[in-house]
This record gives structure tokens, sequence and C-alpha cells, in this order.
């Protein structure tokens, strides 16, 4: 593929993020058979039918479950610090990838697979094209397991340390591309 190649998908994972409704990342992805056929596409975000995290639902959940990292009144500490606008775990204080627990999304990848997957759709032999840095291990484990060959997405730093390692063990193909500027 060429570079205008990289760039066009690229675009059109941008486009498939904006179905997003996270309040952290919007990412989208899509998946790519040999011939360049896209044959599904995912973004980040709840399995059908399950509430997001800026619910009134889920705030209840998250201030049952969220008693042992912060002390007093969550439920106020949560509203005070935006929620409903803000990713409630970067409000708890946790970073990128950590408090994956208290999130109700799946990553994008991981949810082309299984979208790919539900339509009936054969994942071995393709290529995953992602608008954000190398995947984390998880949905590492299930490219591989899914039969993917290459994974190409933008260049940055690694999501997660151990997706490299896995993804260099299993022989897939990682190219990493830098974004032009739109």
């Amino acid at each position: 593929m060429s570079k205008l190649d990289y760039q066009y998908y690229f675009k059109i994972c941008d486009q498939i993020a904006t179905r997003s409704k996270c309040l952290s990342r919007k990412i989208g992805s899509l998946l790519l058979s040999q011939d360049k056929t896209i044959l599904g596409t995912g973004f980040n975000g709840p399995p059908r039918g399950v509430s997001h995290c800026n619910s009134p639902e889920r705030l209840d959940w998250l201030v049952e479950n969220l008693k042992k990292y912060k002390d007093g009144a969550i439920r106020d500490y949560l509203l005070e610090h935006n929620y409903g606008e803000s990713c409630p775990r970067q409000i708890i204080g946790f970073k990128s990838g950590e408090g994956l627990w208290a999130c109700p999304a799946a990553h994008s990848e991981r949810n082309t697979l299984i979208n790919s997957a539900r339509e009936g759709v054969r994942t071995k032999d393709c290529t995953l094209i992602m608008n954000c840095p190398l995947p984390c291990a998880e949905c590492s484990k299930e490219i591989i397991n899914a039969g993917i060959v290459r994974i190409i997405c933008t260049s940055g730093p690694d999501y997660d340390t151990g997706s490299r390692w896995l993804l260099n063990q299993a022989k897939i193909e990682i190219i990493q591309i830098k974004r032009e500027e739109d």
C-alpha cells in the first residue's frame, strides 16, 4: 500500500470513530481483506444495549464500586468533577489503560473483530487498520487468535508494553504511520 492509501484508511477510521460516545478517546478501526475491501468496522464503546459511562444508572454502579479508590462522598466528587462530560476513570485518577474494569466500553479493535464475526466475516489473513497507536495486550491476543496478519496504526508510544512482544511473537506485521495533518 502507498502512503496515500494509509491516509485514506485513517480518514475512514476517523469517520468510524465519530460514532463513539467515549468521553476519553474516540477510536475507529476497520478490517481489510487482501484485495483491500473493507470487511468490517468498529469503534470503542459499550456492548449493544448497555448504558455508557455517563448514564445515571452507571453513576450508581460507579459510586458503589469505586468506594475503595475514593473515600467520602464519591457521588458528589464525581458530579463536582464533570461526571457525564468527562471520563469517570480519569476523574477518579486512573491513567490511560488503568481501571478498565470501571469502563463499560470495548476497544475498537475488539469491536471490529466481534462485529465481523457476528456477520460471518472471515478474519484470517486480513489487515486491521486503526487510527491510534499499537493496540493493548488484551486486544493483541484477540487479534492474534483472529488470524490477522498485519496491523496498520498510527505512530506513537505503545499503549501497553506487552502488546508489541505478543504481536512480534505471533509474527504479525506492524506498520506504524505518521498521520498527515488534515
